[in-house]
């Protein structure tokens, strides 16, 4: 069992979804460089950009942080590779980058919801825990 993220880790997820949807929506007209503006992100980030330079995935990238490696599950969006995002239609590209979207409002309505993040004893506010249904993250 995974423990739940972290209000840090929550929000460092949706800042890392938004790199990706913002890199999704500049490269729309040449998806080619969809994963070479994800490279770019992740350098910015202070992140090894080398993976998808050597055709790895999103989960590869360090773009999305070390707290999804650990769960027991992987998304479609975790694996995306180059290839795998040339081989979608425009329609399904826009399909994927649709559901970042949501998630990204959903992770917005999470960190809100200030009701329901817990923090244990002297945790920093950072550091409060909330539970995130595994269907809801990318």
């Amino acid at each position: 069992m995974c423990a739940p993220p972290s209000k840090l880790q929550l929000n460092e997820l949706q800042q890392s979804l938004k790199l990706i949807v913002d890199a999704a929506r500049a490269t729309k007209t040449s998806p080619k460089d969809f994963f070479q503006q994800i490279a770019s992100a992740s350098a910015y980030m202070s992140r090894d950009p080398s993976a998808l330079r050597q055709g790895g995935n999103l989960a590869a990238s360090g773009v999305l942080g070390e707290y999804l490696q650990g769960l027991p599950y992987r998304s479609k969006v975790l694996g995306m590779t180059q290839d795998l995002w040339l081989s979608l239609s425009v329609a399904e590209q826009e399909d994927f980058i649709d559901e970042l979207e949501s998630k990204i409002r959903l992770y917005e309505t999470f960190h809100n919801d200030v009701a329901n993040w817990v923090r244990f004893g002297n945790a920093e506010p950072g550091d409060a825990l909330y539970r995130v249904p595994l269907s809801t993250l990318p």
